[in-house]
């Protein structure tokens, strides 16, 4: 089975090369595209994307990609919103190379109209789930070795991202958008200005070995409950008011009832 059935999950292919950024629609890879050493078959059961330090890049970013954009199924963009719908998407994957001096690199991303939400970055051997502008948000393992797969998943709904890590939940974020849409590759976190050598030769890799998309009404997998916090721990002795009932009888006086206990400045 292919990485990715581009049939079922449209993609289209943007990557740079020291001549320039480059886009490749649907169709093109529908046929069998590969543009080595920026984008083809690794073996039978990946596709291997990299991006070089010194390659093009897109308009608004610094840093070079090589990369699959998700699309709808007529090769338009897509662009759904948080608060409509329940979007997930299944990756799995390995980091296969980081660039010099500066080893920083994404895997997957959701983005919006603007910017990205969230995605897996690896910074040397810490891989990241990021929120926003928060490249450290949550930390997945500070021992990852090159070469390792892994299963990325995440889950929107009704403005809540749940990121999954091998089939954990690592995290649930909170994010309203519009404009949203997932991307799979290698985007280099590093450039000619702070990795060396600027060339061909330094540059970050990801393999992918499967990519599925889903787009439903309801969630195919359940959304998260929150965690429950468990019971109140006792309040210690000095912060507790005895509360009691006294009558008096033929024989004196006598607790009524049940004694009752409350915080100190407690009102009755």
């Amino acid at each position: 089975m292919a990485p990715v059935d581009f049939d079922k999950t449209p993609f289209k292919l943007q990557y740079g090369d020291a001549s320039g950024f480059k886009e490749v629609e649907l169709a093109e890879l529908k046929k069998g595209f590969k543009k080595l050493p920026y984008y083809g078959p690794l073996g039978d059961d990946a596709l291997m994307f990299r991006a070089p330090v010194n390659g093009k890049t897109s308009p608004n970013s610094k840093y070079p990609r090589s990369e699959l954009r998700e699309l709808k199924a007529d090769g338009d963009e897509a662009e759904w919103s948080s608060s409509n719908g329940a979007h997930q998407m299944t990756v799995t994957l390995a980091f296969t190379w980081l660039p010099k001096d500066t080893p920083n690199l994404v895997g997957t991303q959701i983005h919006d109209s603007k910017n990205d939400t969230t995605v897996f970055r690896l910074e040397g051997k810490k891989l990241y789930i990021t929120n926003g502008n928060d490249s450290h948000y949550k930390l997945v393992t500070d021992n990852y070795k090159l070469g390792t797969k892994f299963e990325a998943k995440y889950l929107v709904y009704k403005d809540k991202v749940a990121v999954y890590y091998n089939g954990v939940l690592m995290t649930t974020i909170s994010a309203k958008f519009t404009g949203g849409y997932f991307k799979i590759g290698a985007y280099t976190q590093a450039n000619c200005e702070n990795s060396k050598p600027c060339s061909d030769s330094n540059y970050g890799e990801v393999a992918i070995y499967s990519c599925t998309i889903t787009h439903t009404d309801l969630p195919l997998t359940p959304v998260p409950a929150p965690p429950n916090p468990g019971p109140l721990p006792p309040l210690p002795l000095d912060r507790m008011t005895l509360v009691v009932e006294l009558v008096r009888d033929g024989t004196g006086w006598r607790v009524s009832g049940t004694p009752i206990v409350l915080p100190n400045g407690a009102n009755i």
